[in-house]
């Protein structure tokens, strides 16, 4: 271990900024509310392409509709105009749905993956600074005081 107080102060402030950061867990991006219209006889959007996590909610406009999963993951059974149904997509993968009294009305969610954000690039960008900062800090102290 170095005898240089400077340099123990930069070790210090590099290590609180990595270790709390460090137990992070992968950050995902903010989840949205993604809304389908249920409108005469037709879901607008007819496709929409979402992040897991994020909510659709679909809205029936007018008549009575309804939004079921071809794969039978949702139904929201039928439902009168202003009636709202949400479901959350935790799953990437295509998931077709169509109207039950309507079957000729057919709509598709596309689920991708979320984007992540790093913890270790948090890691290293708070090191880097902590770093930056107590060396501005070494700098300043080692100046000569004027009187």
């Amino acid at each position: 271990m170095t005898s240089d107080p400077w340099l123990r102060l930069r070790h210090a402030v590099a290590a609180m900024a990595i270790g709390a950061v460090a137990s992070l867990p992968a950050a995902a991006v903010e989840a949205a509310v993604h809304e389908v219209a249920i409108i005469s006889f037709a879901f607008e959007p007819a496709v929409l392409e979402i992040d897991t996590g994020d909510t659709v909610r679909w809205t029936v406009r007018s008549g009575r509709h309804s939004a079921t999963a071809d794969g039978d993951e949702w139904d929201s059974g039928v439902m009168p105009a202003g009636a709202t149904f949400e479901r959350r997509f935790d799953t990437p993968g295509t998931f077709a749905f169509h109207c039950t009294p309507h079957s000729f009305m057919r709509g598709t969610v596309v689920v991708r993956q979320a984007p992540t954000v790093d913890p270790s690039l948090i890691v290293a960008a708070l090191a880097i600074l902590a770093l930056a900062a107590a060396a501005v800090a070494a700098r300043r102290l080692a100046r000569p005081r004027q009187r």
